[in-house]
């Protein structure tokens, strides 16, 4: 399990086709993949 976020947004649910937000590509803002941990 991956979650995406970028721009302090969860962008987890957007397509793989989605464009980057504007201010990932120019480099001004990180894009964030973290993996979930989860257990029981």
């Amino acid at each position: 399990m991956l979650r995406f976020y970028a721009c302090e947004e969860d962008l987890s649910e957007e397509s793989p086709d989605s464009p980057l937000p504007e201010e990932v590509a120019a480099g001004k803002e990180p894009y964030l993949i973290v993996g979930a941990i989860a257990g029981g």
